[in-house]
């Protein structure tokens, strides 16, 4: 009984010590990555991709194959032992091995493996921009999580400063020293503020569900995150042009690496349809030997072993064969159109990502540069309220000024705060966007 106790208290707690897990940034991130449903696909379609290509790769190797097979025969058949028609019942076995190997086909061959080895760089292209996709996701997830705990906290605070606020405006009130509307003014903040609280809890708690949901875990209870160090990143990114930054993602986005490569891949699908116009040319090779039970010695008359007639029957053959296409219901012809057609499609996929890219980054650039403007205003802004709401709180508590007044800059002082908190969170945001795009890792 002690040890089955000791057992269900160390299961207890191993599940409690879970359930408090707090996650970082990169653990979300590795979570979702090895978690996500999205990305497993992605990988299978690479799997996919690169047995096609194996498969390419064999098709340019000589076949060989073994074959054997033992029949029993009954009724009028040919005697190979003696070449004439008997009516005796024979069993006959034969063992034959073949290869076959294509020299020429208008390269097809060639082409085909060229075309697999592109498929498997875009599946990875593919891989890697849904990983991506998830990262960044995870991160703007994540962000907004931080951006509603400091919110909610920051409520939490202003109900507890208001509270106490109250207390002394109570005591005045008391005292003489203030109107009992005063009172009722400060009560009224108080029951304000705490719908305020509760809304930023809300919204936390809303957030923090889309994030588990993003890591494809099941319930959102005990799930908390550590806040990392968020310090705003360096600005210079700002400094180059969207012009500038679109020339970056050429070479380093996976979606214009997948393009190109399925573009590469749609030319060398017309070069192999079109090759079906040519003759093709192979290779071919036989051994096989057989064993009758019928067979016997013309002088002797004796049966004749199956070693002996497997080395008496064998016999080899080498030969080429060559198909030269004539007409074939035109389905070469159809078999070109339709390559060709999709490689016009493949190129308007390319040029349509591009210009999807391009505008991508027009409005990253544009938001960041927006998202500094509002910070700076903001830090601006939070500054001298802070030092307003400090001589307006001094004056209030010597009844200098009244609740309303005193209330009302209580309230700019939240705003302004929960105004620059966001904007912080955007900007970092948005600048590790746009350095994203220029070729830098999705880190904090």
């Amino acid at each position: 009984m002690k040890y089955l106790l000791a057992l269900i208290f160390f299961v207890f707690c191993s599940f409690a010590m879970q359930a408090q897990k707090q996650w970082t940034l990169k653990e979300c991130v590795d979570y979702a990555l090895e978690n996500n449903i999205q990305i497993k696909q992605s990988q299978i379609n690479l799997e996919i991709a690169e047995q096609d290509n194996k498969t390419s790769f064999g098709s340019m190797l000589p076949s060989l194959n073994l074959s054997s097979n033992y029949d029993f025969r009954f009724g009028r058949s040919l005697d190979f032992t003696t070449y004439t028609f008997t009516n005796q019942q024979t069993q006959l076995s034969r063992i034959n091995a073949s290869t076959n190997v294509t020299l020429f086909n208008g390269f097809q061959l060639r082409r085909t493996l060229e075309q697999s080895k592109l498929n498997v760089l875009a599946s990875k292209s593919d891989l890697q921009k849904a990983a991506d996709d998830v990262t960044l996701n995870v991160i703007a997830s994540y962000l907004q999580v931080l951006y509603g705990s400091e919110l909610a906290e920051n409520a939490n605070k202003r109900v507890e400063s208001l509270t106490k606020q109250k207390d002394k405006t109570a005591k005045l009130v008391e005292a003489g020293s203030l109107a009992k509307g005063s009172l009722l003014d400060v009560e009224s903040q108080v029951a304000n503020e705490e719908l305020n609280f509760i809304n930023a809890d809300n919204a936390l708690k809303s957030s923090l569900l889309t994030l588990v949901q993003l890591l494809e875990i099941k319930s959102v209870d005990g799930f908390e995150v550590i806040p990392p160090n968020v310090n705003l990143p360096n600005q210079e990114i700002l400094s180059l042009t969207p012009e500038q930054i679109y020339a970056a993602a050429l070479n380093n986005q996976p979606e214009i690496k997948s393009s190109e490569y399925y573009l590469q891949s749609a030319e060398k699908g017309w070069m192999i349809a079109k090759a079906g116009r040519y003759p093709s040319l192979s290779l071919g090779g036989f051994s096989g030997t057989d064993y009758i039970n019928t067979a016997k010695n013309t002088v002797t008359g004796e049966d004749i072993s199956v070693s002996d007639q497997f080395d008496n029957n064998l016999n080899h053959s080498v030969g080429f064969s060559l198909s030269i296409p004539v007409f074939n219901g035109w389905f070469t012809s159809s078999n070109i159109t339709k390559a060709k057609l999709g490689m016009q499609n493949a190129e308007y996929g390319h040029e349509l990502i591009k210009n999807s890219l391009y505008k991508s980054i027009q409005q990253a650039h544009s938001d960041a540069v927006a998202a500094l403007k509002k910070y700076q205003a903001s830090e601006k802004s939070v500054s001298a309220l802070r030092e307003s709401y400090t001589y307006t709180e001094k004056k209030f508590n010597v009844g200098l000024l009244t609740s309303l007044e005193y209330l009302t800059a209580t309230n700019n002082l939240a705003i302004a705060e929960s105004d620059l908190l966001q904007a912080k969170y955007d900007l970092i945001f948005r600048i590790k966007i746009l350095e994203f795009y220029n070729g830098n890792p999705l880190t904090f």
